[in-house]
């Protein structure tokens, strides 16, 4: 359908007349002013809305991230104690050769130069590796 037959189509329509009185309701409705309060009333709230919002969340946020960064704070002060005490039980001299889930293999290099045996030559059982 193209935008001839559709002017055709509305002209072909009956005319429509408005019912006696209704020039004259529009008019004092206007004068009253009645339609557009309540749209503003709504209007208003609305904004209210959208403003409380505006700074009501980044507030919760900034309090929620204050919070986990506190939290976190304390995890590392304790993480940080505990990793002090292991430190000062273990002996900075040893040295951690293997093992497995049953056994850890350390070595204190001072005792061995103390038994007359070099440092760096590793064996086993007597056996040179």
């Amino acid at each position: 359908m193209n935008d001839h037959e559709l002017d055709d189509l509305v002209r072909a329509l009956p005319p429509v007349h408005a019912s006696p009185g209704f020039q004259a309701r529009v008019m004092r409705r206007a004068a009253e002013g009645r339609g557009p309060r309540r749209q503003r009333w709504v209007l208003a709230v609305a904004g209210g809305l959208v403003a409380v919002t505006a700074f009501v969340v980044p507030a919760v946020k900034m309090r929620q991230h204050e919070r986990q960064r506190a939290e976190l704070r304390a995890e590392v002060l304790a993480l940080s104690a505990a990793a002090a005490e292991l430190q000062a039980g273990v002996d900075p001299a040893l040295v951690y050769v293997g093992g497995d889930d049953r056994v850890d293999i350390v070595v204190d290099p001072r005792k061995l130069a103390q038994a007359g045996r070099p440092v760096g030559a590793p064996s086993y059982r007597g056996e040179e590796l």
